[in-house]
């Protein structure tokens, strides 16, 4: 299960993500749809802890990870969210000998074999 609550995202004084809340059950399928410069990928990013969330609680299976603005977050805190989550960027270069499941099973067969 992935559950975010009153996610926030500033980059300065730009508030990109605002009191995003939202429960998305294991072995769903959801689509995250918007315009471009919407904070999709900004809010996928959060998830898998690429960008700190400025505030708020991430939650992944068991583990819950609480934000606060100026707040640290411990890498090993990181790395345990990490392990449960992947995530295939919009321009990066995919392999082009490999169909779409292998490349993105690619870093989950490299990272944890």
């Amino acid at each position: 299960m992935i559950g975010l609550t009153d996610i926030e995202k500033r980059f300065g004084d730009n508030l990109v993500l605002k009191g995003v809340t939202v429960t998305i059950e294991e072995g769903s399928v959801t689509a995250l749809v918007g315009p471009s410069g919407g904070g999709k990928s900004t809010l996928l990013r959060c998830i898998n802890l690429l960008e700190i969330p400025t505030s708020g609680t991430v939650r992944i299976g068991d583990d819950v990870l609480e934000f606060h603005p100026g707040g640290k977050v411990p890498g090993r805190a990181i790395q345990r969210l990490r392990l449960q989550t992947g995530m295939v960027f919009q321009n990066f270069q995919l392999f082009p000998h490999r169909t779409a499941i292998e490349n993105v099973m690619e870093g989950l067969v490299t990272v944890l074999k």
